[in-house]
């Protein structure tokens, strides 16, 4: 028997190394590049609400459309909440709550979050100065002492 030549062993590795550069085919047209879908989700954010701005004029209009029980047209700038420990100590010790509604000068009305609408204390039994009381407030119950000023916080 003859001996093959063992060049057939030497050559296959470089012919599977050229078909792997080559792509296995003769075609050297590169492929094309593949297809991608971006797609996006865009959320609408609603516009905040408008701020209402209240002129003087208008704040002043409003307020002389109130009225005292006993008439009169609200003081300007009243009803207006305060802090109870900012009113004179005879009127505070006798409202139990943090804050107090001014009704009228140097008077005051316990405040409570059930009842946010100011004007709403007009008519309610109220604490404060005497003189204040009785001009605006002659048949309402409550408590007057003489000589009770306004708080740092009214107007």
């Amino acid at each position: 028997m003859v001996a093959k030549p063992r060049m057939y062993r030497a050559a296959f590795p470089l012919v599977a190394f050229g078909l792997l550069l080559t792509g296995c085919s003769g075609d050297q047209t590169p492929a094309p590049a593949p297809t991608v879908t971006v797609t996006a989700t865009v959320t609408a954010t609603p516009e905040p609400a408008p701020t209402v701005t209240v002129t003087e004029e208008a704040a002043e209009a409003e307020s002389a459309s109130l009225a005292y029980p006993s008439g009169d047209t609200v003081v300007e700038g009243y009803p207006v909440l305060v802090d109870t420990e900012q009113i004179d100590y005879r009127v505070a010790n006798a409202i139990p709550t943090e804050k107090s509604v001014a009704v009228a000068p140097g008077v005051y009305v316990g405040y409570s979050d059930a009842v946010p609408d100011l004007e709403d204390y007009l008519d309610q039994p109220n604490d404060g100065d005497c003189a204040v009381r009785e001009k605006f407030f002659p048949n309402v119950g409550g408590s007057c002492w003489n000589g009770v000023p306004p708080s740092p916080q009214e107007p």
